[in-house]
């Protein structure tokens, strides 16, 4: 397996998982583990540790204390740090079952499995381990949603390597902020999860588990299910009604789920059409509670036939969850494929048919019939493959639009972020000016651009200094690159960019080389107006939001130990604190205490290489402040400012 830090490649993963007779070991462990307290570990082929959780053993592990039984991720402890939506200001944590998470918290406690997985991962030697493995923790049913909760907590520890994850059966765990976060986290190749076409636990949390047709039927499919599983004799043929529940209690429970599942999956839809912000909400919103739960990670939906096709979209994964179940009467199918994965692990076994997140087939051949059809595009191609690789047909219109629709946004984002990577290029060359306008600030020696760019309003600056249409230029290119990046700010707001956009290394550079830039000149403009005064101090009052998201996006690159740079020798070309001259205008109003500390965080930041030279230019506002500080002596103030050599400061000659 790839380490975290090089995430693996989609065909990649399947491959590993699917494409061998590993499956089938899974599959066999996660058996075993139903005649264990809590878990059940084997060690297969070299160094391959597989780690299959018990499923639901109790009918009180589906009792929920509200319709959902949701609760935020960080409620009873910081094992999920990432697991929130990004947002700057009012970040909101991530929703998963509460049973779930309680169950993992209690293992965590009682048991010693996080110092083995860490063990096995990193290679740390004991007294038993050696040497590094290849971790898979699987889980059928409830044991699927344990196992990726583990999963999940191996991938926050940023080891070199990481576990991968395999479930069958399992329920949906968390909600859309849940799943945005791992797409983001780009964690999604780290989780495979095998449903069977008619399978209905996986479809069972888009429903009220309080419901009379859904309570009335676990309670007596669940100790079923757990027996059949303990047992082993669940390999019988099963015809309808020949199971633990009635078939009259049997059709409720199916219709109640296919329901619930066809309401969420049609608002869904509806928000890719019109846009979520656009949809009726209040009140509506109110009276209809609808499920919170979202799958993750990539899919692998199987028939009986032993086709298999495996989708990596989240919101086509929805689609599938749906329609590959459709409005099935088949009641015995749906309550008995939850505990014969056995059976559809051997058909696909025997199958190439597995259709890869890429929706072509293995061997990227079409159908003969579909090559005819001039009707059919590529990607209608892609999507009849899905379908008739679940047995669902072309001919399902409700399916194919849906399917349609998601291609279409996925599409969109695609298109979005293309027309914004060349905007991106087009904002280099405002930098680019805004960098020549610094340099010809600081030529001078004595001030600097922050000062240049605050005193030119009121006209204070001498007739041999940058002149007004210097100041101009520079300010069109402030507003710019403003409007460029407020206009990325609103987009990832409104769901029309992809989710890892703030993963990604180049769009972290080019943030954070504009925040460094240009939010000196936004700090300068809000104090040459006085707004200040009315308003209160840039940094708590007046600082846009995209400098804060920007700066994120940033100092959460670095907290995963994603983003390292070098110890600085010379002075830094951009002060790395881009609100360094607000906390200079704010220093005037802080107690001595406060001061102090102030001064002891700039002797750290000088020893650190990270002001910039022009903060030393002699007359510019810092400079101006800290010669008239009191509490320093002459030399202090003295070898403060010259702490860069003179020859590092730009001549007059550029």
């Amino acid at each position: 397996m790839e380490a975290c830090t090089s995430n693996p490649k989609p065909g990649e993963t399947l491959d590993y998982v699917v494409g061998s007779e590993l499956i089938a070991d899974v599959w066999d462990a996660c058996c075993k583990a139903y005649k264990c307290r809590d878990f059940h570990e084997t060690e297969i082929k070299k160094n391959v540790i597989i780690i299959a959780f018990c499923g639901s053993q109790k009918v009180t592990d589906f009792i929920t204390e509200n319709d959902f039984d949701e609760c935020k991720i960080n409620s009873y402890n910081q094992h999920f740090e990432s697991m929130h939506d990004g947002d700057v200001e009012n970040s909101k944590p991530a929703l998963v079952r509460k049973l779930f998470l309680d169950r993992f918290l209690c293992m965590m406690q009682s048991s010693k499995l996080g110092d083995k997985i860490q063990q096995y991962q990193t290679g740390k030697k004991t007294e038993k381990v050696t040497e590094k493995k290849t971790v898979i923790l699987a889980g059928h049913s409830f044991g699927g949603a344990i196992a990726s909760l583990w999963t999940l907590w191996a991938l926050e520890q940023r080891w070199e390597n990481s576990p991968l994850c395999i479930t069958f059966g399992c329920p949906l765990l968390g909600d859309k902020i849940f799943s945005r976060a791992i797409e983001r986290e780009k964690w999604s190749p780290y989780f495979c999860h095998i449903v069977s076409r008619h399978d209905i636990v996986p479809r069972l949390c888009f429903s009220s588990l309080k419901s009379l047709p859904i309570s009335k039927a676990l309670d007596r499919l669940l100790p079923y299910w757990n027996d059949s599983m303990q047992k082993g004799d669940n390999q019988q043929k099963v015809q309808d009604g020949s199971h633990a529940l009635p078939q009259e209690d049997s059709l409720s429970f199916i219709k109640q789920v296919i329901a619930d599942t066809s309401q969420l999956v049609t608002h869904e839809t509806r928000a890719l059409v019109v846009g979520s912000a656009n949809l009726v909400g209040g009140a509506v919103k109110c009276l209809i509670k609808r499920s919170p739960y979202r799958p993750f990670g990539y899919y692998v939906f199987c028939s009986s036939s032993g086709t298999a096709c495996c989708i990596e979209n989240t919101e086509a994964i929805l689609q599938m969850l749906y329609f590959a179940l459709g409005n099935s009467r088949q009641s015995g199918a749906c309550i008995m494929e939850h505990i014969e994965y056995g059976k559809t692990i051997a058909q696909i076994s025997k199958s190439s048919s597995l259709i890869p997140p890429c929706w072509k087939t293995v061997n990227n051949e079409i159908p003969p019939y579909w090559k005819k059809n001039e009707n059919f595009s590529t990607d209608e191609v892609a999507l009849a493959l899905q379908l008739e690789a679940m047995g669902i047909g072309v001919q399902n219109v409700q399916a194919w639009l849906g399917l349609k629709i998601v291609e279409e946004n996925k599409n969109k984002l695609t298109k979005n972020m293309d027309q914004q990577i060349i905007k991106l290029d087009e904002m280099q060359n405002y930098m680019a000016e805004l960098e020549l306008y610094k340099i010809s600030c600081e030529k001078d020696g004595s001030l600097g651009y922050y000062d240049f760019f605050k005193m030119n309003w009121t006209k204070e600056l001498p007739n041999d200094l940058p002149n007004d249409v210097k100041w101009i230029n520079a300010n069109k290119n402030r507003f710019k690159l403003a409007a460029f990046w407020d206009g990325i700010c609103e987009l990832m707001e409104k769901e029309e960019l992809p989710n890892d956009l703030p993963n990604r290394v180049k769009w972290i550079n080019a943030g954070t080389e504009y925040r460094l830039l240009v939010e000196p000149l936004d700090i300068a403009h809000y104090y040459r107006l006085g707004k200040h005064e009315d308003s209160g101090h840039y940094i708590a009052h007046g600082r846009p939001r995209r400098y804060k998201l920007l700066q994120k996006w940033l100092e959460d690159k670095e907290k995963k130990g994603e983003m390292q740079s070098k110890k600085r020798i010379q002075p830094a070309i951009f002060t790395q604190d881009s609100c360094f001259w607000a906390r200079v205008e704010e220093v005037h109003s802080k107690t001595d205490e406060e001061k102090t500390c102030f001064t002891e965080q700039l002797k750290q930041k000088m020893a650190d290489c990270e002001l910039s030279k022009d903060v030393f230019l002699d007359d510019n506002t810092f400079m101006r402040w800290w010669k008239s500080y009191p509490n320093l002596s002459a030399q202090e103030k003295q070898s403060f400012s010259y702490k860069y050599p003179v020859m590092l400061l730009p001549s007059a000659e550029g």
